[in-house]
């Protein structure tokens, strides 16, 4: 097995943004170690390169399985139109690993 895991979440992007001219769907996709719940690598369907770059640098580093720390990292540091998508994405990714880890231990 390997010792990282990707996992995505995808969430409706807010009407009347320049991510939704573009997408329909916010994604969210991260790289994650199975044996710590670290975020190794991220990325995001943001428009511009600074808001991607913005949002890979609160994920990169921080653990997955500290939900609750990642959703104040973003209420509190994030002040883009698609916040909410973002966080959204973000918990399905968070429900993905946990799928992940569960299937597993039944390998």
């Amino acid at each position: 097995m390997g010792k990282s895991v990707l996992v995505t979440g995808y969430s409706k992007v807010p009407a009347k943004t320049s991510a939704a001219d573009i997408y329909t769907v916010m994604g969210v996709c991260m790289e994650v170690d199975v044996e710590t719940g670290n975020i190794l690598e991220a990325d995001c369907t943001l428009v511009t390169d600074l808001s991607k770059q913005f949002v890979i640098k609160l994920l990169k580093g921080e653990k997955l399985t500290d939900i609750s720390n990642l959703e104040e990292k973003f209420r509190s540091n994030y002040q883009g139109s698609a916040k909410k998508a973002l966080v959204t994405g973000m918990k399905i990714c968070h429900d993905r690993y946990l799928k992940a880890l569960e299937n597993r231990k039944i390998l």
